[in-house]
């Protein structure tokens, strides 16, 4: 596969796929050495626009769902509509899951 086979592939995939795939890539990378850790990790960004003004822009980490909690994991057409915030990391959070985990240290997140 090609490069752009490779792009036409990741666009092609649905919000929660992208962010279960990308999940597993960055967790499979080890990038941190004896004096620092590095995590790579994927951000959702967000604003609302009314009446030709744009607010600023929130943004998120992308946590996938709990497996503990969800064995039979989600639908692939759920959407990022859980958020929250991990309490160890300091991040505001989003998933399609309601109970999920932090993609940085992998703690339990809550989404409202």
């Amino acid at each position: 596969m090609d490069y752009r086979e490779q792009l036409q592939w990741i666009n092609s995939l649905t919000p929660k796929q992208l962010t279960e795939f990308l999940h597993q890539a960055f967790n499979a990378r080890n990038d941190s050495d004896g004096m620092s850790d590095t995590r790579f990790f994927l951000g959702h960004a967000y604003r609302f626009k009314l009446d030709g003004h744009a607010e600023p822009w929130s943004m998120q980490m992308a946590c996938v769902h709990d497996p503990k909690e969800y064995r039979d994991g989600w639908q692939d057409d759920a959407s990022l509509c859980q958020y929250g915030f991990c309490s160890k990391c300091e991040v505001e959070t989003v998933s399609y899951a309601k109970q999920g985990l932090c993609a940085i240290c992998g703690e339990r997140i809550y989404g409202t």
